[in-house]
């Protein structure tokens, strides 16, 4: 996306938007490999606490966004039937089947390397 005028942020919406093809580095492409870097690690960060905190901000105060469908999502989290945030991002790039996700776990050698 460094060539676009607009960032992802934290936008499911716009995380969607460019698996289309349409943009960014896709951009008239029609067969795409995703590769998903240290997989299992995001897994973790993006879990129960990330997804909660997302639904929070969604219905805090001012919002203006869909309270009803935010408090449903969060109740099926909290009572341990929900997607969490990482699941739904599966889920948004398991939606356009000409793209195709490889979920990669590092190395040991990407994650630890000596400082001399």
């Amino acid at each position: 996306m460094k060539a676009e005028d607009w960032e992802l942020g934290e936008s499911l919406d716009a995380f969607n938007d460019p698996l289309f093809g349409g943009f960014g580095k896709l951009k008239g492409q029609r067969n795409v490999q995703l590769i998903w870097l240290n997989s299992a690690l995001c897994r973790q960060t993006l879990g129960y606490d990330t997804t909660r905190d997302y639904y929070l901000r969604k219905l805090a105060l001012g919002s203006i966004f869909n309270k009803d469908y935010h408090q449903l999502r969060l109740n099926e989290l909290e009572a341990r039937n929900g997607q969490t945030y990482f699941d739904i991002i599966l889920e948004i790039i398991s939606d356009h089947p000409n793209n195709q996700l490889v979920l990669e776990q590092p190395y040991a050698s990407q994650l630890y390397h000596k400082v001399s």
